[in-house]
């Protein structure tokens, strides 16, 4: 027997495709994205402990010295794993600050873009 779930957004009950699925529809889940906006579904302190292993693993990376091309690959996955998990939810959950800060003065995006 298939489970059935209701969806998120209208309510709707629906058999999931996926074993994640919330929403009965694309429509469902598009309007539910756009209607939470701006609202982290995470606490404040998830963002700060993905800053602090993308930190970490940033800095890791800048002390390898005479690795092994395996262990440096694997570094450098972690390292952009953990940037691209922070970059993607300061641009989602805090679009307006994620903007003012690259607009900033103080941000030195073309030396971190070239770093990158």
């Amino acid at each position: 027997m298939a489970e059935v779930r209701e969806c998120a957004q209208c309510g709707t009950p629906f058999t999931p495709r996926r074993e994640h699925a919330r929403f009965c529809s694309t429509r469902c889940r598009v309007t539910w994205n756009r209607e939470h906006a701006g609202v982290a579904a995470a606490p404040a302190v998830a963002i700060d402990w993905s800053v602090t292993a993308m930190t970490e693993a940033a800095g890791r990376l800048a002390a390898a010295r005479d690795w092994d091309p395996a262990r440096l690959a694997a570094a450098v996955a972690e390292a952009v794993w953990w940037v691209t998990l922070v970059d993607a939810t300061l641009v989602r959950y805090h679009p307006r600050d994620y903007e003012a800060a690259l607009a900033s003065e103080d941000v030195r995006r073309r030396k971190t873009e070239q770093a990158l």
